[in-house]
């Protein structure tokens, strides 16, 4: 429990799933995963917890292995604990992932628990159209018409800078229809405008 972290930066490791699995940093700011991505596979003694199925995305990917990995530290990591109320997790303002990635279910697992994220950088990734959709904002129309109980979750509101750098899977498609989106909800102030 690393109650004074602000800066965690892992680099060059076999598995982010043993180190991200077992440290709590309440006051986390800025996480950087880089270089992380195998193609080998190597064994993990913790197995079969929520989320360890298979992707039902199964978007290609080039790293298997270590994207489930880090997806499964990445979940272990921003659940709430025992003692905390459901949701919480660190305050993350800055996410970089530099060659390293996830599947598409923990992109759009951890898209929907920051709520604090500013600024998102994925270089070198495998995410697919599927992963731009987890990140366009819903229509403010079915905002504004959902009750309480309809639980319609706006992916990383506070988003104002993104950058997607060497991303060859995805559309141009893709990519506009996401901006659109979110221009659209920030009208609205369903979530913060794009700023670069």
């Amino acid at each position: 429990r690393l109650m004074n972290l602000r800066k965690l930066i892992i680099r060059g490791i076999c598995s982010s799933r043993c180190v991200l699995s077992h440290i709590r940093a309440p006051r986390l700011r800025s996480l950087h995963l880089v270089h992380i991505n195998s193609s080998g596979v190597f064994a993990h003694p913790t197995e079969n917890e929520p989320g360890d199925s298979e992707d039902e995305a199964r978007d290609f990917s080039r790293s298997p292995w270590t994207d489930h990995a880090t997806g499964m530290g990445l979940r272990k990591f921003f659940a709430p604990e025992e003692d905390e109320m459901e949701g919480a997790g660190p305050p993350l303002k800055e996410l970089v992932m530099d060659y390293a990635d996830l599947r598409t279910k923990d992109f759009r697992w951890l898209f929907a628990r920051l709520q604090s994220l500013e600024r998102f950088i994925i270089v070198a990734s495998d995410l697919s159209d599927n992963v731009l959709r987890a990140l366009s904002s819903p229509d403010p129309d079915d905002l504004l018409a959902s009750s309480e109980h309809d639980e319609i979750v706006v992916p990383v509101p506070r988003l104002a800078k993104l950058k997607m750098s060497k991303c060859q899977k995805v559309s141009g498609d893709a990519v506009v229809r996401m901006v659109r989106s979110r221009a659209m909800a920030a009208q609205r102030g369903v979530v913060l405008p794009f700023e670069e």
